[in-house]
């Protein structure tokens, strides 16, 4: 059963949740931690389902939240979560690229990996975006985007889903995309307070 200070976590966004991680004492930080694993985790369960590595799911995922959570200290600023979170899953991703290709007779083609890395980062940045901008969309969007971009299902799997028609969920998803944007050209486009004298 869920508990009132669970709920709160929920509640949280994922700005507010690194700020809280900053601020609390190492044994008071695990909550925190755990939520953002919560929150996290189905974008490498779905990076890992397209990439397809030989390595386990498991230690793929471990991979990348000990490397994340032992350079936190790096992050200065709690908006900037996604780009610095994206950073560690790339790297992570482009370290279990190469693991693969050891012991392979084939050369690697510099052109296969430029492409693979580019459709592992793209996938990272759209599921980081999804992942901490839907907080703020209504639930319904919310739901249609998480379910396309972090889970990986088609349109027509989502309309049947929420009980809709093919047609209303793209154009609810191109209206929650608009919404996104808009969000994001908010929080990237620095602020000027002109005050007159």
């Amino acid at each position: 059963m869920a508990t009132s200070s669970d709920r709160e976590l929920v509640d949280l966004t994922v700005s507010d949740l690194v700020k809280s991680l900053r601020s609390e004492a190492p044994e008071k930080a695990s909550p925190y931690c755990e939520e953002l694993i919560r929150r996290f985790e189905p974008l490498l369960r779905s990076l890992w389902r397209r990439i397809s590595f030989k390595a386990e799911y498991e230690d793929f995922v471990q991979d990348v939240f000990v490397r994340f959570f032992a350079n936190f200290h790096r992050l200065k600023n709690p908006s900037a979560f996604p780009g610095y979170f994206r950073q560690v899953a790339f790297s992570v991703l482009v370290d279990y690229t190469r693991r693969d290709r050891r012991g392979s007779t084939e050369p690697i083609d510099e052109a296969k990996l430029v492409e693979i890395t580019t459709q592992m980062d793209e996938a990272i940045l759209a599921g980081l975006l999804a992942t901490t901008y839907l907080e703020r969309l209504p639930i319904r969007e919310r739901t249609i985007l998480f379910m396309e971009y972090v889970e990986g299902f088609q349109l027509t799997e989502i309309a049947k889903f929420l009980g809709l028609t093919p047609q209303h969920v793209r154009t609810l998803k191109y209206r929650s995309l608009q919404q996104l944007r808009s969000l994001i050209v908010e929080d990237t486009v620095p602020r000027t307070n002109i005050a007159e004298p």
